[in-house]
């Protein structure tokens, strides 16, 4: 397994003190299956920031719906209202298990 972090400079993310970033995260694992991260946005219209996360062929999108911490993921599956479900360590150690005993 590897991973391999970029802060890129192409779409950035503008801050309020003007530094611009955008973070993505790509870990890969020996059989070359890939999990990547990828911070998409602020002020997201109902949210306060967003990073897709795509395991192989499933997509989530993480929602940081305060600026406390509280975030939700959802699958989209279609252009319908998908369910968001709470996103927290246990969360995400589970979705990573499912991704990984999936090959």
């Amino acid at each position: 397994m590897r991973y391999q972090e970029e802060t890129l400079p192409e779409n950035p993310i503008y801050f309020g003190n003007g530094i611009a970033e955008r973070f993505d995260l790509t870990i890969e694992f020996f059989n070359g299956a890939t999990i990547k991260l990828k911070s998409v946005g602020l002020d997201i219209v109902g949210a306060y920031g967003r990073i897709d996360m795509q395991l192989g062929l499933r997509k989530l999108m993480l929602i940081l719906k305060e600026k406390e911490g509280e975030w939700l993921f959802t699958e989209r599956y279609s252009l319908e209202k998908t369910p968001t479900y709470d996103f927290n360590q246990a969360a995400f150690e589970q979705i990573v298990t499912d991704f990984i005993e999936s090959f």
